[in-house]
């Protein structure tokens, strides 16, 4: 028994090492509030993607939730938080770490956590959720797979929503290489039209815009949008 309690105190001493460790110099995406972290370079645009949608997740009957891509969490915490069972999906092994660490420090037995990359291999290993995210990582998607596939997985991930998604990528501001599609004039309203298309059996509604940075950091603005299903997932 004492070994156990001795290896135990080692552990914590190391998660919480590895925990102060990571969340330097500074968190880039997510504020992790819950742990006394109130800022990060695009924690603005966080919290006003979560004042955006959080309100509509009583009306859609939302109990279920996969971050693809959660970064540090903030998405499943906050709704662990609030009730909601999560999972966060984050390949990025210090972005994983500061999820893990959340869930335990709060004891949240609603929340999991999936180390996972999504590739066309990989993408129909994850789970279902009533609400699907799927913020700022399609462009990721195209610059890795192609456009393609990286529109097949947009789909495969539809798939698994039973109620609802919510979208976003980079748009203008992120550079040719990347071979994301021209998406002229109306960034919003070709997006829109792509996610009707590829997202059989929706409505796809628009939330607003939100602050952003491009590949070098430079602030920019991004669509975000709330796709629900109108017809069966599984027919």
């Amino acid at each position: 028994m004492a070994v156990k309690v001795r290896r135990a105190w080692v552990d914590q001493a190391l998660d919480r090492f590895h925990f102060e460790l990571d969340r330097r110099p500074a968190l880039e995406y997510q504020p992790m509030p819950w742990l006394g972290i109130d800022s990060a370079d695009r924690g603005a645009g966080t919290r006003s993607r979560w004042d955006a949608f959080r309100p509509r997740l009583g009306s859609l009957g939302i109990r279920t939730v996969v971050d693809v891509g959660c970064n540090a969490g903030y998405y499943p915490i906050s709704l662990g938080l609030e009730g909601f069972a999560a999972v966060g999906v984050e390949p990025d092994p210090k972005l994983f770490r500061l999820l893990r660490y959340s869930i335990h420090r709060l004891g949240l037995d609603r929340v999991g956590a999936l180390d996972l990359a999504i590739t066309p291999l990989t993408v129909r290993m994850l789970p279902t959720g009533d609400l699907m995210i799927f913020l700022s990582v399609w462009h990721h998607l195209v610059r890795a797979h192609g456009l393609d596939d990286a529109t097949r997985l947009l789909e495969e991930i539809w798939a698994r929503s039973e109620r609802a998604m919510l979208f976003e990528t980079g748009e203008t501001e992120i550079p040719g290489h990347y071979g994301l599609p021209d998406f002229g004039d109306d960034p919003a309203g070709w997006i829109k039209g792509f996610l009707e298309r590829h997202c059989a059996g929706s409505a796809v509604e628009h939330l607003g815009q939100h602050d952003a940075f491009d590949p070098k950091r430079r602030p920019c603005r991004r669509n975000l949008f709330l796709i629900t299903r109108v017809a069966p997932a599984h027919e």
